[in-house]
């Protein structure tokens, strides 16, 4: 059972998006306090698809099933799209999109950078989102139309215009083959170019929130999952940035390669990543 928290303060956006996100939050709230019992605790750890380096713990799985409980509670009709489990397809147009432990590599070294990620989708366009960095107590949200927050702080992402003012970050996909290349190649050559240098975090929605935060100028990865992306590209947009797939466009709530930037650099990124 879910219990109920006080509502967001209200802010510019439609109703039904700002009682998503409210909704969100309570189960974040439930996921929260899950990953906080198992984080430097015990854990069992198994392996997906046969990867020794691509892993589960019992704290991914049992944060996703309190999130999805929250969610279905109060909007039994909608889609759920999560990391862990399938659900079946309801027929509506909204799906609630969840990573329950986004960094789960770093989880389960007792690094204290992961996060969990709720969006809404209506059809492919993100209405609300939620990036929760929770060892540092930063819960970063978004209602379509109504900006970026992180707490009661609004966002907006950096003024960085040339590379060489540029901090990017990057992540590398569980595959260790083409793209994996690629991406060391790209950061190589980016460095050779200027830029002030390259970060690794292991967490996709961490990442995309430090965009829209201005931490950083940009991030991009050759391979995301949307429960990665969802939340964190419309906080970015809401911040002012830009998130798209290699090609420039939306990518929708389908696996992509994902470039997420302060906008200005945008179209300069793109042209080397390709």
């Amino acid at each position: 059972m879910c219990i109920s928290l006080p509502e967001l303060p209200k802010r510019k956006g439609t109703m039904n998006n700002q009682q998503y996100l409210n909704t969100a939050k309570t189960a974040a709230q439930a996921g929260q306090r899950i990953l906080k019992k198992y984080f430097r605790a015990p854990l069992t750890i198994t392996v997906k698809d046969e990867q020794h380096y691509n892993i589960v713990t019992q704290a991914d799985v049992e944060c996703e099933e309190a999130i999805v409980e929250c969610l279905q509670e109060v909007y039994p009709d909608h889609n759920i799209l999560a990391e862990e489990h399938e659900y079946g397809k309801t027929g509506s147009p909204y799906t609630w999109i969840i990573d329950p432990l986004d960094g789960t590599t770093n989880f389960a070294h007792g690094i204290p950078a992961y996060s969990i990620s709720i969006a809404l989708a209506f059809h492919d366009d993100m209405v609300a989102g939620l990036v929760w960095d929770i060892e540092h107590n930063e819960m970063y949200t978004a209602v379509k139309g109504s900006g970026a927050w992180c707490n009661d702080v609004r966002l907006s992402v950096s003024s960085a215009r040339t590379l060489p003012q540029c901090l990017f970050s990057t992540g590398f996909y569980y595959g260790r083959g083409e793209e994996m290349k690629k991406a060391l190649k790209k950061i190589e050559q980016l460095l050779t170019l200027g830029i002030i240098d390259i970060r690794r975090f292991g967490s996709a929605a961490l990442d995309l929130c430090m965009v829209a935060s201005g931490r950083i100028d940009g991030y991009f990865e050759y391979m995301l999952n949307p429960w990665d992306f969802a939340a964190g590209k419309l906080i970015v947009e809401e911040a002012g940035g830009l998130v798209t797939d290699c090609e420039g466009e939306n990518p929708g709530i389908s696996p992509s390669y994902i470039v997420g930037t302060n906008g200005k650099i945008h179209g300069e990124l793109l042209e080397i990543l390709q």
